[in-house]
């Protein structure tokens, strides 16, 4: 296989081709992945919306272990076990937190250049929140979501 191409001109064939080849290498491990979502899918198969809402949330955790898994196998490092707890839980907060219908990618477009801060409308008072930063470069790539904030109440 040639080598990787920089992301920005990388395939989705090259870019699928990896995948395979990263996770062939740890295979077992990287099948335990999916067993959280398989788990949760099974659970609320044909149930109501508020049950599914319930399972999903309780399976937080379950979603979050296997994506801090998934960073172990792909930086190729056994973290200890207070990091990954750690991991876990702050994936899983992250996870269930609840947003509104107009926060994450709605609110990139909130301002255009260096700001300190922002104020983004439509919040209900009382209702908690989480928020997280999202910066675009001058090529327009999206970088990482910072550390989520919150939950924080709206007043």
């Amino acid at each position: 296989m040639p080598p990787p191409l920089p992301p920005e001109t990388r395939t989705v064939g090259q870019l699928v081709a990896e995948s395979l080849r990263l996770y062939g290498r740890r295979f077992w491990p990287s099948l335990a992945l999916g067993l959280s979502v398989a788990a949760i899918n099974q659970v609320s198969a044909g149930r109501s919306t508020l049950v599914q809402v319930l399972v999903l949330a309780g399976g937080a955790p379950l979603m979050a272990a296997a994506y801090a898994g998934a960073c172990a196998i792909v930086g190729d490092v056994r973290p200890p076990a207070a990091t990954v707890a750690k991991a876990v839980s702050v994936g899983a907060l992250v996870f269930t937190c609840p947003v509104s219908s107009n926060a994450g990618y709605a609110d990139h477009s909130m301002g255009v250049g260096v700001a300190t801060s922002a104020s983004p409308g439509g919040l209900s008072t009382g209702t908690k929140y989480c928020f997280y930063l999202l910066t675009r470069d001058n090529v327009g790539w999206l970088s990482a979501a910072s550390n989520v904030t919150g939950p924080t109440a709206a007043k």
